[in-house]
């Protein structure tokens, strides 16, 4: 479903450049999900969809520093197009829509730890969102190598190869594939029409992690310091704080959807 969805993307994003380029405006697509190892080693490209998406009025960055809009929250893909043609951009988002530490959801449920106050810790959430990463590439084949050859042809048929395939080809997999922050965000109203049964109940709790957020929203409260809000990065979660953004949102929707 990634794979298609950023095939999608591409696609869309082709024509728009095609058009622009047809009518004297030179443009360029850029990759919807790309890896460039100069940086980090890790999964960085050449520019951050998600300060983008911020930039163009789309939404702000969540406690896991994903970008989250107030009509689907963390759950949407982003591409951008490089172009000559001046555009005027959008109204920035200035008012935090995330909930923040009095939902923590995110925290509770990283089944890695890697969730930070509006912070990531990206090698601890990589041994998570790698599940077809290169380390495991090579174990798997490895095993394929050592199996019998009765059991191999079986072996090279499995969900693991496509993992493997789509993960080369796109990253997905590779990177950015652990979807628990993803799947408990309570923000945007596809989560009250799809997920809030299913994601009501975080297994992945614990009393520490519970008290953890309680800290962060005392020390949000007292006027701390916050690593992940200095005046460079508020920039991108939401100067403004949060004024219940998500609250409105959800209302304005039970409003207009039947029962």
């Amino acid at each position: 479903m990634d794979m298609l969805v950023l095939r999608k993307m591409d696609k869309v994003a082709w024509r728009l450049a095609n058009e622009m380029e047809a009518i004297g405006h030179p443009t360029f697509v850029t990759a919807a999900q790309e890896t460039d190892w100069d940086y980090k080693r890790a999964s960085y490209g050449r520019l951050s969809t998600r300060h983008l998406g911020v930039e163009a009025g789309l939404g702000t960055l969540g406690l896991e520093v994903n970008i989250l809009t107030p009509e689907f929250g963390p759950r949407i893909y982003l591409t951008g197009i490089l172009t000559e043609l001046e555009l005027e951009p959008d109204e920035r988002i200035t008012e935090q829509v995330c909930i923040g530490e009095s939902c923590s959801r995110c925290l509770h449920a990283c089944p890695a730890d890697a969730v930070q106050h509006f912070g990531i810790d990206k090698r601890a959430c990589a041994g998570e969102a790698q599940e077809y990463g290169f380390m495991t590439m090579l174990q798997y084949m490895e095993r394929v190598i050592d199996a019998p050859a009765v059991e191999r042809a079986a072996m090279l048929k499995k969900r693991d190869m496509y993992g493997f395939w789509q993960g080369l080809l796109r990253v997905v997999g590779s990177f950015g594939d652990c979807p628990r922050c993803l799947a408990v965000c309570p923000v945007g109203n596809d989560y009250h029409l799809h997920l809030v049964d299913h994601q009501k109940v975080i297994p992945e709790r614990t009393p520490a992690k519970l008290a953890l957020g309680k800290r962060w929203k005392a020390d949000r409260l007292e006027g701390k310091p916050v690593a992940g809000l200095s005046p460079w990065n508020e920039r991108w979660v939401g100067p403004e704080g949060y004024k219940g953004m998500v609250a409105k949102q959800l209302a304005a929707f039970k409003r207009k959807t039947p029962e």
